[in-house]
């Protein structure tokens, strides 16, 4: 792995472009165990090893499952429509309530 991640660094400073090892993230995808598996280490930094992560509005999981992206995007569409609900309730009118929906949710 040494030898990779190495290329990697190498390949980085070459085409002008820094790692930043505090946003940098490890993930395992598979059945593999990540116990027997050494931590990657960058500068001497090591890299943090996750088993979910976030990027570009999309939630990846190490088993490369959909359930925690969707999880996700209820929750967010939950809490819209609660207040969606509370707007209603407070007698806006439809008009008003469509814009919110629009541009919203």
């Amino acid at each position: 792995m040494k030898e990779i991640t190495d290329e990697l660094i190498k390949w980085s400073h070459d085409n002008k472009m820094l790692i930043n090892c505090n946003k940098t993230k490890e993930m395992i995808i598979g059945k593999a165990k990540s116990n027997n598996t050494p931590y990657l280490e960058i500068d001497a930094k090591l890299i943090e090893r996750v088993s979910k992560f976030k990027i570009l509005g999309l939630q990846l999981s190490n088993n490369l499952s959909w359930n925690c992206n969707i999880d996700l995007i209820c929750n967010k569409m939950s809490s819209k429509l609660y207040f969606l609900k509370l707007l209603k309730r407070s007698r806006l009118s439809i008009e008003d309530l469509h814009y919110f929906y629009m541009t919203v949710i």
